[in-house]
């Protein structure tokens, strides 16, 4: 029965992976079709065929993103001279009762006015998406109640999420009585009642 259980997790685990690798061949292979069409268009001609070089592209696209899919990035966390991220991971992880064997490293320039994120690249992106999951629970620690954990995106993705979170805090500001939060790229809201309501 163990077995079984297992193994079903395993595949939706695995499902989650092949679908953000799907997404990008998708999105990719539509980003050089349209630049292709209109590259043709200019030139008056009616080849709209993808070329060796924009595949290898496409595909290194894709194997960056099949990487990323394996990473998640920390936010918030205190940053400290000589830290020891392994140490400081962990604490964050065990706290939501996840054990996983990482690499952890900051991203960015140092700030003393900020700290900055921790990416941390696990072995499979099965182990994302249980972190994922379990890890609004930190909301619930006093330590790391100001601590979040979120997708390893590109600057594209960065970008419009940060658009999205903006929106979002205005939205809030005027609508004090529900509770907003983005959901599949969607900005949601549940009232106080928690009677969902799309937003």
């Amino acid at each position: 029965r163990k077995q079984r259980v297992k193994g079903e997790s395993s595949g939706i685990n695995a499902e989650y992976g092949e679908s953000v690798v799907g997404n990008t061949v998708q999105k990719e292979i539509k980003s050089y079709s349209r630049i292709v069409s209109e590259s043709a268009a200019k030139a008056g001609s009616t080849t709209t065929s993808i070329t060796k070089e924009d595949f290898k592209s496409v595909m290194k696209s894709v194997v960056s993103e099949g990487d990323r899919s394996k990473n998640v990035i920390i936010f918030g966390l205190p940053e400290a001279d000589r830290e020891d991220l392994t140490v400081s991971g962990s604490e964050v992880l065990e706290q939501i009762n996840e054990k996983p064997k990482f690499e952890a490293a900051r991203i960015g320039n140092r700030k003393l006015e900020k700290c900055r994120p921790i990416k941390v690249s696990l072995s499979s992106s099965s182990s994302v998406h249980q972190i994922l999951v379990k890890s609004k629970e930190l909301r619930k620690s006093e330590k790391f109640r100001r601590v979040y954990v979120d997708l390893d995106r590109t600057i594209e993705e960065r970008e419009q999420q940060k658009e999205l979170v903006q929106t979002m805090r205005e939205t809030a500001a005027k609508c004090k009585d529900k509770h907003f939060y983005i959901h599949n790229g969607k900005i949601c809201s549940k009232d106080k009642l928690n009677s969902r309501v799309g937003s």
